[in-house]
């Protein structure tokens, strides 16, 4: 029987195989991909042959992590995803966020989208993320939704993880506001992690944004909670300053002032050179 690596005849399968068997932000195989494509990746890991640029201890390790899991199951797999209708998108797809290319050797794989994938290609100054405590105060909570809801109404896409807490109320806050908000999954986009936000989730999806760079079915894991990080980073950011979770190609800098009359204002949010003003009453508004 060929190898599982001589039967993929595409990018787009080769680089949905690669999410299937290989950690997230994993350099070694960031790195052969960026060098080689997909396809020879998918060889590589089943060959005997030298990689170029990488000494024999690590490609053994490498090899002992990936080539068990190339079996043919796995071929079955991508053809059951592309049955379901699930959109895969690579480097080179229309809506590819190209801010991702600055994490180098850590990128994703494959971008796994339910929804208006077109907001990952939009501008970059357009987008705000917004994260914090999952166990947040209700007053936490409602000024994260106040300010979702403002930014919203600056046609601004609020980008959060749809946990808990603060990202819950985000993402809500920019949803009551008839705005575009879009949710970076831990898990597979078929699974509603956590399950206390499975209608918000369902919502996010059918008018907003669900994506993953795990495959369909996945379950979330600690590490996959850390690495999608980079991923909430980088949809704002594409001017490294030493670390993807640094990643800023504006520093949206917004002092939020708490006052006895429960005002909040952003001084000096610099997007696209422009000055934006926020308060509760009168909604976002640029001068």
């Amino acid at each position: 029987m060929d190898a599982v690596a001589d039967q993929v005849r595409d990018e787009r399968a080769a680089r949905i195989i690669l999410s299937m068997i290989a950690e997230p932000a994993d350099p070694a195989t960031g790195g052969t991909l960026r060098e080689h494509g997909g396809i020879e990746t998918l060889r590589l890991a089943q060959s005997d042959s030298p990689i170029p640029d990488m000494d024999a201890m690590r490609t053994r390790v490498w090899r002992e992590r990936l080539a068990p899991k190339l079996t043919p199951d796995v071929l079955a797999r991508v053809d059951g995803y592309r049955q379901g209708g699930m959109a895969a998108l690579i480097p080179g797809d229309q809506h590819w966020p190209t801010a991702l290319a600055d994490l180098g050797d850590r990128a994703p794989y494959v971008l796994w989208a339910k929804g208006a994938a077109s907001l990952l290609s939009g501008s970059l100054s357009d987008r705000v993320t917004i994260t914090g405590s999952r166990a947040a105060t209700h007053y936490g909570e409602h000024v994260a939704g106040e300010l979702a809801t403002c930014l919203a109404n600056a046609e601004r896409v609020i980008i959060g993880g749809g946990a808990y807490g603060i990202e819950a109320a985000a993402h809500r806050g920019a949803l009551t506001a008839g705005g575009q908000t879009v949710a970076v999954l831990a898990g597979g986009i078929d699974r509603r992690y956590p399950a206390g936000n499975a209608e918000l989730l369902d919502r996010i999806g059918d008018v907003g944004l669900l994506v993953s760079e795990r495959p369909p079915q996945s379950a979330p894991t600690r590490q996959m909670f850390l690495a999608r990080h980079r991923l909430m980073a980088a949809s704002l950011a594409v001017k490294p300053t030493g670390h993807a979770a640094l990643l800023y190609e504006y520093m949206f800098t917004c002092t939020i002032v708490f006052m006895a009359t429960m005002v909040v204002r952003c001084h000096h949010c610099k997007v696209d050179d422009n000055k934006m003003r926020t308060n509760m009453t009168n909604g976002c508004e640029r001068s």
